[in-house]
Parts: structure tokens; sequence; C-alpha cells
């Protein structure tokens, strides 16, 4: 998928309802993510989930925690646009550990993260 005023540059993670592309906005130049749907067709519950998602991080300002930049209209579908601080998917090929070391960081800024998301209260349902 094209979107006009940024540049794809690779996919980062997909999921039933998600995908999420690292991409450069023409604008300013700056590296941003883009998380858009992942059907063509996807049901209106999962595009209001999608915009629900960017009110609650637009006002959310919380260390670990991506920003949302802003929510863009792709002819009709919402595509949510994040700040890009360099994330890379956690997903292993099968026979893949990772190393307990940096299982421990990332399962600690995870906690630390989702327990400040929590004290605003929100809960993270995915």
């Amino acid at each position: 998928m094209s979107l006009p005023g940024y540049e794809i540059q690779s996919t980062i993670a997909r999921s039933e309802h998600h995908v999420l592309e690292r991409a450069l906005r023409l604008a300013d130049g700056r590296s941003v993510i883009l998380k858009r749907l992942a059907q063509t067709y996807a049901a209106l519950s999962v595009q209001r989930r999608l915009e629900l998602e960017y009110r609650l991080l637009s006002r959310l300002t919380v260390p670990g925690v991506v920003r949302a930049l802003e929510l863009i209209d792709a002819g009709g579908r919402p595509v949510l646009v994040l700040e890009d601080f360099g994330a890379e998917s956690l997903a292993l090929r099968p026979g893949e550990a990772l190393e307990l070391d940096r299982f421990f960081d990332v399962a600690l800024q995870a906690t630390r993260a989702l327990g400040e998301i929590h004290a605003h209260g929100l809960i993270h349902k995915d």
C-alpha cells in the first residue's frame, strides 16, 4: 500500500488486524511508524479501535510508551502515525530463543510501561 506523504521503508510486524510499517514522513523527513488495517475491508469495530487507540495515546505521556503523532485518513481507512523509537519485532523463528539477559531487559521495560499505563487508569488489552 502506498500512502501519500510517506515513503514506506519496511514492514515491522503483521497481525490479523494490523500492519506496522517503518516509514519516512516526507513533509519533515521524520522517521515514523504507521499502524494500518491489515484488511482492505476491515470491520467498523476494528477501525474504531484504531481511532480509540489514537485518542488514548495522544493524551498519554509515559516513559516507554510510544507517542501518537496523528491519525490520518487513507481513502476512508484510518492510519495511526506513531513516533519511531527504533522498535523491532520480538517475534522469533521456530527454534530461536531470546537470550536471557535480553528477555529480562525487555520484560522489565514492558512491566514498567504497563504499570505507568495502569496508573493512568488505562488497561492494555493486546
